[in-house]
């Protein structure tokens, strides 16, 4: 395993997930490091990439839950959320539903230990990512952009500050 210079950490090798990939038939070494960073990853194991996969899916579920279930504690949570129409929101929520079976399907393979079932569940992340990060990247914008829009504040909307 080598060292990287800048951070002192060791990092997956392309050959070390190539193993990996021929044994399990998993997708890419380029394509899944490209979305889940795997030259990063300490130990070649197939768990450890799956621990990387779960963080992405993780950040997913986090954005989605903003605007579905916004912490009223956070104002950015209730400023960003306004800007999401009741239509798009329901989109939102079955997103989300697909995400979160993805996440579960992470949380049994950690429980399983199993290298079948991270292996599985490994590509069906990869695969539903790739449909799900179009979307992902129109509500960040979404939510980006709703700081640039002016907006009344209400006197219902709380206390901010």
């Amino acid at each position: 395993m080598l060292k990287n210079s800048f951070h002192g950490t060791p990092y997956m090798k392309r050959s070390e997930y190539e193993l990996l990939q021929k044994s399990h038939q998993l997708p890419k070494f380029e394509d899944m490091d490209a979305v889940f960073d795997l030259g990063c990853i300490e130990r070649p194991e197939l768990r450890e990439v799956r621990k990387k996969v779960e963080e992405k899916i993780e950040l997913v579920l986090e954005i989605l839950n903003t605007i579905l279930q916004p912490d009223t504690n956070s104002y950015s949570d209730m400023y960003e959320c306004r800007y999401f129409s009741e239509s798009e929101k329901e989109d939102i929520h079955h997103l989300f539903k697909q995400v979160m079976i993805i996440d579960r399907r992470l949380l049994e393979a950690e429980i399983a230990s199993d290298e079948k079932v991270d292996a599985a569940v490994i590509r069906e992340a990869h695969i539903l990512y790739g449909s799900v990060k179009p979307q992902m990247l129109r509500i960040i914008v979404k939510m980006r952009d709703a700081w640039s829009q002016a907006v009344a504040r209400s006197p219902s909307a709380g206390y901010v500050g």
